[in-house]
């Protein structure tokens, strides 16, 4: 019966994930977030310019992006402030929001390059400032479409 009702809850409730060239999101990714995470569907609302003084890529090529949340699908146990349907919010990608391999060559996950529109099914770590606010940031990510 347990089983049984596993294979249902994957069956009907799990999103729709579907392999591509770039690192897809597993049912393991949704199933075992971190606490400190949400699983949000969001569109690319602006790419903002590269910072000059942080450190290479992201001094090269933006890291950051202000996204629209269009859906907060599950979030982790210690989520104290979760995003919420429309809330725009900045977010940073460790990988820049270009096509990576150009500046991680070696690296066997490629991830894809995001513009405005781009819709995204995504991780989103939400980690507390030292002296009030919090900070976002995406490792994980697929492109569900672009507009």
């Amino acid at each position: 019966m347990k089983n049984f009702l596993l294979s249902f809850v994957i069956l009907f409730f799990a999103p729709n994930f579907t392999a591509t060239n770039y690192p897809s999101l597993s049912l393991d990714d949704y199933i075992s977030l971190s606490p400190n995470s949400c699983f949000i569907i969001a569109e690319i609302y602006d790419v903002l310019k590269p910072n000059k003084n942080s450190n290479f890529p992201c001094n090269k090529t933006s890291c950051e992006v202000n996204i629209k949340i269009l859906k907060v699908r599950k979030c982790g146990s210690s989520v104290l402030k979760k995003p919420f349907t429309s809330q725009i919010i900045k977010v940073s990608f460790p990988f820049t929001v270009k096509k990576s391999k150009k500046y991680f060559p070696k690296q066997t996950e490629i991830h894809a390059a995001l513009k405005r529109k781009s819709v995204i099914e995504g991780i989103v770590s939400i980690k507390e400032i030292m002296g009030g606010g919090l900070s976002y940031t995406i490792n994980k990510y697929r492109i569900k479409n672009t507009k």
